[in-house]
């Protein structure tokens, strides 16, 4: 009997010991899991302050352009009108000058009637030379509109491209024209580096589309973007079956995209 209870009590304490050792494997593994959690939200959190630089940045910029449109508009309209006050100027000295030129013809045929005829002559020549005087002047006029409407367009191109990456930024989609390649997968952790980064179009918390033969086997989301590169999660459950991304497959912006940019 005692031989019983001796056996029992052994395999008691075998039981007891191997719940125990289950017990603190499982308790590693939820310490190690809230570890990795801790990391990736203190990434997140770090991505979302560079995306606040980045978007107050992009404002910044905006106010920028707007301001100095503004100015170049200014400047047009000064222009302009100085251009129309020239105009009316020729208008009206041309018909001057071919009333005086009319004047002369008429001296020359009744030059023994005139008291003096060759005093209309240098008057003439005199509105001549204002005439051209103020065509050289219009001349200046038209070239300075024309770089300032040059400057304009170059401005209304700029500011549009800085209205759409803040709206891009805004929207959290990558740019449309993004093209880049998975440089390296780490499958057991869900995640790819991508050989692109900002200045390439990448925006974080996008999703993208993995290409390959022309056909779109998975889904990434980008979690950070660095100057040249940028880290996604493999989007569960959108690689095809039976296929596995590999480095070299061509990423691009998520194809059903609907952001209206700005022309």
């Amino acid at each position: 009997m005692s031989k019983i209870i001796g056996i029992i009590a052994a395999v008691t304490l075998l039981v007891t010991a191997f719940l125990a050792f289950k017990n603190k494997e499982a308790f590693n593994n939820e310490v190690s899991n809230l570890a990795k959690e801790n990391q990736r939200e203190e990434a997140t959190e770090t991505e979302l302050a560079d995306e606040k630089v980045r978007l107050s940045d992009a404002e910044t910029a905006i106010v920028d352009y707007n301001e100095q449109n503004k100015t170049v508009k200014k400047e047009l309209a000064k222009a302009s009108d100085e251009l129309n006050v020239l105009k009316r100027e020729i208008v009206s000295l041309e018909e001057d000058s071919k009333v005086n030129e009319a004047k002369l013809a008429d001296a020359s045929e009744l030059l023994e009637q005139l008291p003096n005829p060759k005093e209309l002559v240098p008057k003439v020549e005199g509105m001549r030379s204002e005439l051209a005087e103020l065509n050289e002047a219009v001349a200046i006029k038209e070239s300075r509109l024309a770089n300032l409407t040059s400057r304009e367009t170059a401005l209304n191109k700029d500011l549009a491209k800085v209205r759409n990456l803040s709206l891009l930024q805004t929207s959290g989609a990558s740019f449309p024209s993004m093209r880049t390649t998975v440089g390296s997968i780490y499958r057991d952790l869900g995640f790819v580096i991508l050989n692109a980064g900002d200045k390439e179009g990448v925006v974080s918390g996008s999703i993208l589309d993995v290409i390959r033969d022309g056909a779109v086997i998975g889904k990434l989301k980008v979690t950070a973007v660095e100057a040249g590169r940028s880290t996604a999660n493999i989007v569960l459950d959108s690689v095809t079956e039976g296929i596995q991304l590999q480095r070299g497959d061509k990423v691009i912006a998520e194809s059903n995209s609907s952001v209206a940019l700005v022309q």
